[in-house]
């Protein structure tokens, strides 16, 4: 990428393995898994009854109870999220110190959106809530965060389906190299629904056991997921002037389209690649995408096989959606938070499939029990419907 060093000082994770990033990392290294009977909505008639959800989830504990009576569920998560991980910086927002934010989601508010039409149709537009409209945008969330922590720099939503948190860091990231911002709240976010989980089921993608088992030959579908990924981006020098500790950095990024053509993966590592300056034998581990829909799974391990075959060691590779579940369009965030603890830790998590592998080309997947290596480069593929994105997170150096 272009000369100018955008780094990586702080990171923040909620999801169905707690409301912390430290619940998140911790429950990761110990293969635990956030699986549980969904209690969110009835599956009764549902083939699937299981997802990765956010049990007991109450946003007074986070954000008291003002000024929440008209914000829905997946606002309050990122409100959460952010109160929680982030507080500390935000009250020090001033002149030297104005941070904009990024939101990556593939759905946002769905549950609202589907609600308030719903009632527009069924009882006429004249019987909608006013107040209920606001939700209604796929950018809510970003805003609602904009207002409550008085953010007034870059405001974004990116939505590309499976890779829009990716999306989101790669468009912050471009934010920052040329000069439009110093420092940005990079956030992912995807809600556990009814509304996404029947779309899910009737294309026939949602498993009916009860773990998602990326890279599993008798996978029958994945599980969903949900969650709130944080990361704050900064210039090089924007993080020293306020004396902030630097996590990673980003290296490299690649993204393309690929519709039918089943080499997408493949692409969008070799773009990375070429975009960070390094060789496959250059990266430490791979965070996969795979999410136990088979055929997709196939796909990347094939790409993965074909980029780094010929590497002298078999490179580690983790899916840590068997621990998360597919969470769509913040996937890709909660794999890079993952990541960057990797590279500080020098521990890759493991893969709770509980099976072995049938796959074209055996991968050296991380299996059952987390491994301790030096960690200095981390790979990070997200993929689905066509999109494929790849990010490249790298041990910080001078």
């Amino acid at each position: 990428m272009e000369n100018k060093r955008i780094v990586i000082t702080r990171t923040g994770a909620l999801s169905s393995l707690g409301m912390t990033k430290n619940d998140f990392w911790n429950n990761l290294k110990a293969g635990r898994s956030g699986v549980n009977q969904i209690s969110s909505f009835n599956t009764e008639d549902s083939l699937s009854r299981y997802a990765y959800e956010i049990k007991d989830f109450d946003a007074n504990q986070w954000l008291g109870k003002k000024g929440l009576r008209n914000i829905d569920r997946s606002t309050r998560l990122l409100l959460a999220a952010i109160t929680i991980e982030l507080t500390d910086i935000l009250s020090q927002i001033d002149e030297s110190f104005s941070p904009g934010l990024v939101v990556g989601t593939a759905f946002g508010s769905v549950k609202s959106i589907h609600d308030f039409f719903l009632s527009a149709l069924e009882d006429g537009v004249l019987y909608v809530k006013p107040m209920e409209f606001p939700n209604i945008v796929i950018n809510s969330p970003a805003s609602h965060a904009n207002i409550r922590f008085l953010i007034n720099h870059l405001s974004a939503t990116i939505s590309n389906g499976y890779t829009s948190s990716l999306e989101a860091i790669f468009y912050a990231y471009y934010n920052i190299v040329n000069d439009m911002s110093d420092a940005l709240i990079v956030g992912s976010l995807e809600e556990l629904c009814f509304e996404s989980f029947s779309g899910f089921q009737k294309i026939g993608l949602l498993s009916t056991e009860k773990n998602c088992t990326p890279f599993n030959p008798h996978s029958n579908g994945t599980l969903l997921g949900e969650g709130v990924s944080l990361l704050v981006l900064d210039s090089l020098e924007h993080a020293r002037s306020r004396n902030e500790e630097i996590l990673a950095e980003i290296k490299g990024f690649g993204s393309y389209f690929s519709g039918s053509d089943e080499n997408g993966v493949e692409e969008s590592i070799t773009l990375a690649l070429e975009n960070a300056c390094l060789q496959p034998d250059d990266i430490s581990c791979i965070y996969s995408g795979a999410n136990g829909i088979y055929e997709s799974d196939v796909k990347e391990a094939r790409a993965i096989k074909k980029i780094f075959g010929k590497c002298e060691t078999a490179i580690p590779v983790t899916a840590i959606k068997s621990m998360i579940g597919e969470c769509y369009g913040a996937s890709g965030g909660l794999l890079s938070v993952a990541a960057v603890n990797s590279i500080l830790e020098g521990i890759i998590p493991p893969s709770m499939t509980g099976s072995r592998y049938d796959l074209p080309g055996e991968l050296n997947i991380v299996d059952q029990e987390f491994i301790k290596t030096d960690i200095e480069h981390v790979l990070v593929n997200s993929y689905g419907c066509g999109n494929n994105a790849s990010l490249i997170l790298s041990k910080w150096k001078e």
